[in-house]
């Protein structure tokens, strides 16, 4: 025999695997060489025959990437110079420099420079993609490159240097990052769509802060990796904005990820957070006001800021597993949560986004290195490194723990209405019941009207016909209010033949249309059915018509005219 309780326990945790799995095969297929653009095979990056002139330091025919920088200092010049062959007129180079300023001669002329006017005033360089056209005739030509250092150990390897025609470089570049693309757009499309929901529910009265942080996290992320990856400097000509952008997002990364955590769990780990939260504020504000007054750039502190960041992660990784603990207790004892363990997810996406981290740190030396020397190879994940990993499974982890602990709400909810509904609903009628009208009467506001109906010969008809046929009677009589006094505010069965229908803000000539309604649909049911005959007494009155309109005074005034009928009837 399957155990079914196992079976559906093992569903459960299926989600989040199979939600894996397709998106490694998204990026399996969209990573793979038939998504390279063939441009790929025309451009080729020039990394023999380097001559490198440092000080008195000379070394010649060598790879250029496998020159190795080593310690740097601030002012330090280096020339490289090679010999290369223009095959045609268009042929351009692309190079990325990053905090160095460039001098590009071609035969000895000067034909580009960058961040020389950053250098003169001693500011921070922002990294650029710059693309150099070589006009000039097809032949052999001399190619000097001088770059001037503007930090202290701020590179250790050239970056490569390409060669081709300018839309060839530029296909080239798109295709060779479009795992990262993917992701940042993925991650942005994400926050816009989150962010909609919230402005949705903030419309509707329902301000849950928690879906606000996760659209602003999920878009810090997005743009980060679209920073990182020099997708902003290569498309824009801003490039002292775009890589401010890139360390900002950066260095608020462990503040989003605080703040969502303490948006979810604001009330386990309240003190905690507050202490990395308010951590996490003051670090970038004291970098930014070192680098705003050139004291120290901002450059400085990614490893810092890397290593605070894991280190947050540990501080509230035992925070996790004890709300985790604490849930699943809540969880299995209570009656009214229902539903897939939502939380279960947030803490699995906690512990991939850790190791992601963890990774990112341990392999970035080498990733730095490398990064950019393979630009035209084919294969995958030619650019994706463990952080942009790690930010893309956290915020599948956080989507599938809202969706599931949304679910798990309605689920709540909808029990927590069936559970009040049995408490008070008269299970006979389904009519509400006297408890209900008790709580109704205590939220009661403004002017009301109240009809006390009693159903006549309830009694003869269980004495003489038995209990079932007053049964019965007591259901097609209920039918009959539902249908009569449809407007009503509520329609209660408060004894065994005693009902009350209360109209809020109404008037005396709906009440009597509906008390009419009533008697003609009493009188349809008798000449269609002779099991028994339906007749009724009642009585009305409103707030207006006692002193102080309290709901006591004006049900008792409604009884009374109610009885006045009742002894007309049996009269």
């Amino acid at each position: 025999m399957f155990d079914l309780s196992r079976i559906n326990d093992l569903k459960k945790y299926l989600v989040l695997p199979l939600l894996i799995a397709f998106v490694t095969v998204v990026l399996l297929v969209f990573g793979s060489s038939r998504f390279t653009v063939n441009s790929e095979s025309k451009i080729s990056p020039i990394d023999e025959g380097w001559s490198v002139f440092r000080g008195v330091d000379v070394q010649r025919d060598i790879n250029l990437g496998d020159y190795f920088i080593g310690d740097s200092k601030q002012g330090e010049t280096i020339i490289t110079v090679n010999e290369i062959t223009v095959e045609n007129t268009g042929a351009t180079l692309m190079f990325l420099s990053k905090l160095n300023t460039v001098d590009v001669y071609l035969d000895d002329e000067l034909i580009y420079t960058y961040g020389r006017e950053y250098l003169k005033t001693g500011s921070f360089v922002p990294k650029k993609y710059n693309i150099v056209t070589l006009n000039t005739r097809p032949g052999v030509h001399k190619l000097i490159m001088v770059y001037t250092f503007t930090e202290n150990n701020s590179i250790r390897r050239f970056m490569p240097v390409f060669y081709g025609q300018k839309s060839d470089l530029i296909k080239t570049f798109y295709s060779h990052h479009r795992i990262s693309i993917f992701i940042g757009a993925f991650l942005v499309m994400y926050s816009c769509i989150i962010f909609a929901l919230w402005v949705y529910l903030l419309l509707t009265r329902y301000n849950d802060i928690e879906i606000l942080v996760g659209a602003i996290f999920a878009n810090l992320l997005g743009v980060y990796i679209f920073a990182r990856n020099d997708i902003f400097c290569f498309i824009g000509n801003r490039e002292m904005f775009f890589s401010m952008v890139e360390y900002t997002s950066f260095y608020l990364i462990p503040l989003g990820f605080s703040m969502l955590i303490y948006s979810i769990h604001s009330n386990n780990i309240q003190n905690k957070i507050r202490v990395i939260a308010a951590v996490n504020i003051i670090f970038p504000i004291v970098i930014w006001i070192l680098h705003i007054f050139n004291i120290v750039h901002v450059n400085h502190f990614l490893n810092a800021v890397g290593v605070l960041d894991i280190i947050e992660m540990f501080i509230i990784l035992p925070s996790l597993i004890k709300n985790l603990v604490v849930y699943r207790r809540e969880h299995a004892d209570s009656d009214v949560i229902v539903g897939m363990d939502a939380e279960i997810y947030l803490f699995i996406g906690f512990i991939i986004m850790m190791v992601m981290s963890l990774l990112e740190i341990g392999t970035k030396p080498s990733v730095k290195v490398n990064e950019s020397v393979y630009i035209s190879h084919t294969g995958l994940f030619t650019t994706i490194n463990f952080l942009e990993l790690g930010m893309l499974f956290f915020i599948m982890c956080h989507f599938i723990y809202y969706f599931m602990n949304s679910v798990n709400h309605i689920s709540a909810n909808r029990i927590k209405e069936q559970l009040e509904g049995l408490a008070y609903t008269d299970a006979l009628t389904e009519l509400k019941n006297r408890a209900a009208l008790s709580q109704f009467f205590g939220s009661l506001r403004g002017n009301f009207g109240i009809v006390s109906i009693d159903l006549d010969r309830l009694k003869y008809v269980n004495d003489n016909m038995g209990h079932m046929a007053g049964d019965r009677m007591l259901i097609i009589f209920a039918h009959i209010l539902k249908k009569a006094f449809g407007p009503a505010d509520i329609i209660a069965r408060t004894g065994g033949d005693e009902f009350i229908v209360v109209f809020q803000n109404s008037n005396e000539l709906l009440c009597k249309k509906c008390v009419d309604a009533m008697s003609q649909e009493i009188a349809k049911y008798n000449e269609m059915n002779d099991e028994f005959t339906l007749s009724a007494s009642v009585g009305f009155a409103f707030n207006h018509e006692v002193k102080g309109g309290r709901y006591q005074d004006v049900f008792y005034l409604a009884d009374q005219r109610m009885y006045k009928m009742k002894e007309a009837h049996h009269g």
